[in-house]
């Protein structure tokens, strides 16, 4: 079966400036507090929210800002085949990736390819964009 499109919800198509927040939590060492105890004292008071952020640091180091040699960099490197481009672009509400890195038209071999869908909602999946996907797909 041949690819005919790519749809991006709320992707970072460039960055998301949280993954600083993210890696300065998982690879902070105070100087107060040398050695493995601080990761103890990190799964004490974050509990799973803590242990997710370090099972996730790769990833999080994939997400840095282009330039970083992550996994974005990678991608937007890469022959961008002649295919429908579609980007699900979170207006004001995603606290996660900025609106802007949302959109695939950021990537300088995709600018003015891709088609932009403006969505009022948080960063989630929700049912709208279920809807939304219908619709795209079905044209």
């Amino acid at each position: 079966m041949r690819i005919k499109s790519l749809i991006t919800i709320a992707s970072p198509q460039l960055e998301t400036p949280r993954v600083f927040e993210g890696l300065d939590v998982v690879d902070s060492q105070p100087f107060f507090c040398p050695g493995p105890g601080i990761d103890f004292l990190k799964t004490v008071f974050g509990g799973n929210q803590y242990q997710y952020l370090k099972d996730s640091r790769g990833a999080m180091l994939d997400l840095a800002p282009v330039g970083r040699g992550g996994l974005l960099d990678w991608l937007n490197q890469q022959p961008h085949p002649g295919i429908e481009y579609h980007s699900v672009v979170r207006k004001g509400g995603d606290n996660v990736v900025p609106e802007w890195s949302q959109d695939l038209n950021q990537i300088p071999a995709l600018r003015g390819r891709a088609k932009v869908h403006l969505t009022q909602a948080a960063h989630g999946l929700n049912q709208l964009d279920g809807e939304l996907l219908i619709k795209i797909l079905s044209k």
